[in-house]
């Protein structure tokens, strides 16, 4: 059986292999059977001789390659690939002059998986996607068609920016979390497109949160540290002491470290309606620990509050609102482009 896994996303192949090991037996048996191969170093004799090696005490032995189909694509000086052609002899046409480096023949290798033994699972795991004419992949598309088939093609994209968000939400249901689309987004801005390290964060948070409740923006910017030089906290907190000059560098900063600037408008908003909050109930004579109950935030968050609510009056926190709000529609409307929505909106709060 083929598999053919390629992709710049390598966190989903690497769960499938893991799921494809739990079906070929117990894991002691699978790990005597399995042989994994650098791409760029085996021959396709070292991938016969593995292949082609009896499982010992098994059905099947597993063999894992990768980056085979990468290192077999023959290059000219200057790394460019030859054409389809050239790749499919694995030699190809060179103009005089050109240097090519040496690459076994993809129509070898072809040759040898159409003929790969029953009792092996080979599986190819390709750091690129891979153009859909490719000869391999056209190969597996081919196997994957026979009664049964013989191979199975996916293909692994990290997903856009804009799409990280609704992969947090699946992430989290998957793990039997739920997470509200504001916290999503946020994580999705913490984290950039590293899928590793987001599935890791989602994993700490849905543990600490439960099935009980969504995963919240609080518990984001709690317990998610923030790589990059700039936080949301130190943009936040400039904007609440109305301090305009680090606040718009922050802002820079932010922006081009990829935050949507409507993410950076929801937390302004939301850290506005939290200064409201405390700033009420510690009018009232509550204690951080009893606010944070009654609010639902977590402690850290509320004493972060707190602090940044000390300078500010209702008047200035209420207009302050007003202001978010009269951005939010100028966005929403058309009115404004979100990046100057937000150039202005910094500006006018920190001139109250």
């Amino acid at each position: 059986m083929l598999y053919i896994f390629h992709g710049d996303d390598d966190l989903g192949p690497e769960e499938l292999l893991a799921s494809l090991r739990e079906k070929l037996g117990p894991r002691e048996m699978v790990d005597l059977n399995t042989t994994r191969l650098d791409g760029s170093q085996a021959s396709l004799d070292d991938l016969r001789r593995v292949c082609n090696t009896y499982p010992f005490l098994a059905p099947r032995r597993l063999v894992v390659v990768e980056g085979l189909l990468t290192a077999l694509a023959p290059r000219r000086r200057g790394g460019r690939k030859p054409d389809t052609a050239a790749s499919e002899e694995g030699v190809g046409e060179v103009q005089e002059g050109e240097k090519r480096e040496t690459a076994p023949s993809l129509r070898d290798l072809e040759a040898y998986l159409r003929v790969l033994p029953e009792t092996t699972v080979l599986v190819l795991l390709e750091p690129e996607v891979l153009p859909p004419e490719h000869p391999i992949l056209a190969l597996g598309r081919e196997l994957a068609q026979e009664d049964p088939p013989r191979a199975v093609v996916r293909e692994f994209r990290v997903p856009k920016e804009d799409q990280l968000g609704a992969w947090i939400v699946r992430r989290v249901e998957k793990r039997g979390g739920r997470i509200a689309a504001d916290a999503a987004e946020a994580l999705a801005a913490f984290a950039g497109r590293d899928l590793r390290r987001l599935d890791q964060e989602i994993g700490k948070l849905v543990t600490y949160v439960g099935p009980e409740r969504p995963i919240t923006l609080a518990d984001v910017e709690a317990l998610v540290p923030d790589t990059r030089e700039a936080s949301l906290f130190e943009f936040t907190d400039a904007v609440a002491r109305r301090d305009a000059r680090r606040g718009m560098s922050i802002l820079r900063r932010l922006l081009e470290e990829g935050y949507p600037p409507l993410v950076l408008l929801s937390m302004v908003a939301r850290q506005v309606r939290i200064l409201l909050q405390v700033k009420e109930l510690q009018g009232q004579g509550y204690p951080a620990p009893r606010m944070a109950r009654e609010l639902g935030f977590h402690p850290y968050v509320v004493e972060k509050a707190l602090r940044q609510a000390a300078s500010l009056s209702f008047p200035v926190l209420e207009q302050m609102h007003r202001l978010l709000l009269e951005a939010d529609l100028a966005i929403k409307t058309g009115a404004q482009d979100p990046e100057t929505a937000l150039d202005l909106l910094v500006v006018e709060v920190c001139r109250l």
